[in-house]
């Protein structure tokens, strides 16, 4: 059952003087965007060279201003950066673990010091407490030490993590750590949504949690559609059926989107219960590199 607790509730009563938590005080954020999730790996799992990851950003429409990318191995940060050069473009950037916080942000910061205003966001862990590789209290940690080490260097815009919406709900402190909700929504996995009700169960999702954070902003981090695969109840992988799907999630949700991902993830492997769909997320099919 998803939970509001009765301390935000009386804190929603409050003027922003009483001291409300983190998420609720005014933090700046960038204006609704609309942004694209990429990888930097060959299908051999190998890093892409900053060549490579040039050549696959070209591919990219400018609709998309935020690149997300999920880590800081395969120095990913610095070749994205010079690959958006002076383009209006943006990074979603991100750890993949908590196991190592300080070292990580400091690649981050080392990658990004000398311009902040090219990043957007700066996710601590995706779906780690969904995946199990890591507690609330654990990544809510991870959260404040990242965010004061970041502070430090200069950056002061949104660090977050990102969630399944169901488990951001159901721990509604991954929120409130955060400086904005950013929740993952994959209606595929669903089993009872066809690929044009894709935007409207986003957008559902979004709206249980915002309501469980007491009205704090949330959008879609992570949401797309695979174009191969087996069938999953009413869910259906396909070319036509992922442009339905994406065309759905940006009437719906507008410009508070991350579409997954840009290419298909040919290193990804499809454990049980994600119906071999894993590598095949990409809307422009496989990269160009």
């Amino acid at each position: 059952m998803l939970l509001r607790t009765l301390i935000l509730g009386a804190l929603a009563l409050l003027p922003l003087s009483a001291g409300l938590p983190h998420a609720l005080q005014p933090t700046k954020r960038e204006a609704p965007f609309l942004g694209i999730a990429y990888s930097p790996y060959n299908s051999d799992s190998s890093c892409k060279t900053a060549s490579q990851v040039a050549t696959d950003l070209a591919a990219i429409a400018s609709s998309y201003k935020v690149i997300r990318i999920y880590g800081t191995d395969c120095s990913q940060l610095t070749s994205v950066l010079a690959a958006i050069g002076s383009k209006p473009r943006q990074v979603f950037a991100g750890l993949s673990s908590i196991s190592n916080v300080q070292g990580d942000i400091q690649t981050i910061i080392t990658a990004a010091s000398s311009n902040w205003a090219r990043i957007n966001t700066i996710a601590i862990g995706n779906d780690l407490v969904s995946n199990q590789q890591a507690s609330v209290a654990q990544v809510t940690a991870a959260l404040a030490s990242a965010r004061a080490q970041l502070r430090t260097a200069g950056y002061t815009g949104p660090v977050v993590t990102v969630e399944t919406a169901a488990t951001m709900a159901a721990n509604i402190a991954l929120c409130t750590a955060s400086d904005y909700c950013a929740i993952t929504c994959q209606p595929f996995f669903a089993g009872t949504v066809a690929a044009s009700g894709a935007g409207a169960f986003c957008k559902q999702e979004v709206a249980t949690v915002q309501a469980a954070a007491g009205g704090t902003y949330t959008m879609v981090a992570e949401a797309g559609w695979p174009t191969q695969g087996q069938t999953n109840g009413a869910a259906v992988p396909g070319t036509a059926q992922q442009s339905t799907a994406v065309a759905s999630l940006k009437t719906s949700l507008s410009s508070d989107l991350v579409v997954y991902t840009a290419f298909n993830n040919l290193w990804e492997i499809s454990p049980p219960g994600t119906f071999g769909t894993e590598k095949y997320f990409g809307v422009y099919g496989n990269s160009p590199s």
